[in-house]
């Protein structure tokens, strides 16, 4: 008789449960379960920009780490026009494009 007594307080407590404030709360698990049903998560990379050259796209090596790779737009156009500063002949041959767009054929 007290497992039938235990078994239908559990269920009674578990059907008070449903809908409650705790349930709701973004800390519970069952708010946590609705908004990430799965445990499969996908990665996504942040978005980056690359210097790379006009007639190929790919990108312009600066000699210290071989890469010209930012991860916002702004810092990608500072290097650009420092590189053009310093020699006015590139300025018509690199220009700054998402990684997504950069050449990696050798």
């Amino acid at each position: 008789a007290s497992r039938l007594f235990t078994g239908l307080l559990g269920r009674l407590f578990t059907h008070y449960l449903k809908g409650n404030t705790i349930t709701e709360s973004t800390l519970s698990k069952s708010y946590k379960t609705r908004v990430q049903p799965r445990k499969a998560v996908i990665a996504v990379a942040p978005h980056q920009y690359t210097v790379a050259h006009k007639k190929d796209n790919r990108p312009v090596a600066d000699g210290t780490t071989n890469t010209t790779a930012f991860t916002n737009m702004a810092s990608a156009r500072d290097y650009l026009e420092q590189q053009q500063n310093s020699n006015p002949e590139l300025a018509q041959t690199m220009h700054v494009i998402p990684n997504t767009e950069v050449n990696t054929a050798a």
